[in-house]
């Protein structure tokens, strides 16, 4: 009764923690307003005044028609990178609060599943992945790391390991250099070259 009491008070709002796996229960207007204050970044956002979902599905349906028919991709793969019926991604923070604990900032996390772009999405993380793996700056997580720092053997006592945070990391990334970076990545692989 208590938890079914609590999902129905829209007072409050309940997110998982970004980090530390803790349940955290804020006050609406609080939620409300880090979102507001996140997306008035116009450095990041831009506001936009029609859903652009359909315009970008008859593109994509264009381009992958194109590749569908110089066969560079298989009627399998166009079936599967077109999403019939898309919906719009929904934007939501999940709080921070090693951050701090009264306020805690938000991390914006925009949920694509079902969106136009989730199955082009997964079928680049597919493909990428056995290439990205092979860079000399790919990290797979801590316990990769920690065994990359084990390895070295020229650390002494004295080394100092410094560490950095990238604020808002994929949104500091231009969509110029990334398509710039994909491009070096895959230059002399089999994969076939694809241009708009």
């Amino acid at each position: 009764m208590a938890l079914t009491q609590l999902s129905r008070d829209r007072t409050i709002t309940i997110k998982p923690a970004d980090k530390g796996g803790a349940i955290v229960i804020l006050d609406t207007s609080y939620y409300k307003e880090e979102i507001c204050r996140q997306l008035s970044d116009t450095d990041t956002y831009e506001r936009v005044s029609f859903n652009s979902t359909f315009e970008i599905q008859r593109e994509l349906e264009s381009f992958l028609g194109k590749h569908l028919l110089l066969g560079t991709i298989d009627k399998a793969t166009y079936t599967y990178l077109i999403n019939k019926n898309p919906i719009v991604p929904v934007f939501y923070i999940l709080p921070k609060i090693h951050k701090c604990l009264e306020r805690p900032p938000g991390r914006p996390i925009v949920a694509s599943t079902q969106s136009i772009l989730a199955p082009i999405s997964v079928f680049l993380e597919k493909t990428l992945t056995p290439y990205v793996r092979l860079t000399k700056s790919f990290l797979l997580d801590t316990s990769h790391f920690l065994e990359i720092i084990k390895s070295i053997d020229t650390l002494t006592h004295d080394t100092l390991l410094i560490t950095l945070d990238v604020g808002s990391l994929y949104t500091s990334i231009s969509h110029e250099e990334g398509i710039r970076a994909v491009t070096l990545l895959l230059e002399g692989t089999d994969l076939p070259d694809i241009q708009r």
